[in-house]
């Protein structure tokens, strides 16, 4: 039990490092995959405090997606769609981090009391993945919303 623990340590630092490392490349892509992510409640006060509303009419979207029923094959798909889409570089092949986004989700093992479980799919609660895969979902569930209230909107002109 000793050796497995501590060979699962060692795997976990190297995947921690890989994570890592793919994070820092596609932060250029953050912005285009979550056009409107904040990162706290802290920058959304900030972006609405000065707003007028004056003769201004207010809309709220609701944006509801579960996250556990997201299935981390759609997201790095996502991902790697709108990446050949619109071309971004992103410091390597686009196929080079689709496999390193797949592949940090697999063969993972995971200590809870005293006992080894294997993840099967999605992405362990505090991975360092995590706000980027949840950004690319939340920006694709907005896209969708958005551009069908368009549609309505310019209807209703």
């Amino acid at each position: 039990m000793q050796q497995k623990m501590k060979k699962q340590k060692m795997k976990k630092q190297k995947m921690k490092k890989l994570i890592q490392w793919m994070i820092n490349v596609s932060v250029p892509a953050k912005p285009k995959l979550a056009l409107h992510s904040l990162e706290d409640t802290f920058e959304f006060l900030e972006l609405i405090s000065n707003i007028n509303v004056k003769h201004q009419v207010m809309t709220s979207f609701d944006v509801e997606l579960p996250f556990k029923d997201v299935l981390l094959d759609e997201v790095t798909d996502s991902v790697y769609n709108y990446a050949t889409e619109h071309n971004l570089t992103l410091g390597n092949p686009i196929d080079v981090l689709l496999m390193l986004l797949k592949v940090h989700k697999s063969d993972i093992e995971i200590l809870f009391n005293d006992a080894f479980y294997r993840q099967i799919d999605g992405v362990v609660m505090g991975s360092l993945s995590g706000p980027m895969l949840a950004d690319t979902v939340m920006g694709n569930g907005t896209k969708l919303v958005l551009n069908a209230s368009e549609k309505r909107l310019k209807y209703l002109e």
